[in-house]
């Protein structure tokens, strides 16, 4: 059975960034199953982020959590805690088993990324800026991710 090993930060940015895509009906169909199958990985990922974040946040004398525009509240020398914490939750793999159904999937999700990739740089390559390159680079390291393990991608580049 074939594997892919996903960075958690990006296991759990892949989502969001899949779903923003308009997609014809038989890439969406793939770009759902393949979110399906990593959703109880994501959710493991935001719920340890979340307890780390209850672990360290500033709570009022009512031992209620602070909480402003969504965002737990902390004390700047916890901070540098916490955000170690998340760091190395973001910076942990996590190997997922393909199965034949999930591997037409993935090569689907693969072909959308690359494709996303090349239509934001054909799009805005007189106006490229760092968020741009950022936003490439993201695409590119999801796409290299998403490679079967022992599997080496066409190329490095998901746009050429």
């Amino acid at each position: 059975m074939k594997q892919i090993k996903i960075q958690n930060l990006y296991l759990e940015v892949i989502t969001e960034i899949l779903s923003s895509f308009m997609l014809d009906e038989v890439k969406s169909i793939s770009r759902r199953r393949f979110i399906r199958s990593i959703k109880e990985y994501v959710e493991d990922i935001k719920l340890s982020k979340k307890s780390i974040a209850e672990k360290y946040a500033k709570k009022d004398d009512k031992g209620e959590y602070i909480i402003v525009q969504n965002n737990y509240q902390f004390l700047p020398e916890i901070l540098k805690i916490f955000t170690k914490k998340v760091g190395e939750v973001n910076n942990e793999y996590t190997t997922l088993d393909l199965t034949l159904s999930s591997e037409k999937d993935l090569s689907v999700v693969q072909e959308i990324i690359k494709d996303e990739a090349t239509k934001f740089i054909d799009a805005n390559k007189n106006e490229f800026n760092a968020e741009g390159y950022d936003y490439v680079a993201t695409l590119q390291e999801m796409y290299t991710m998403l490679n079967p393990l022992g599997e080496q991608p066409e190329s490095n580049e998901v746009a050429e």
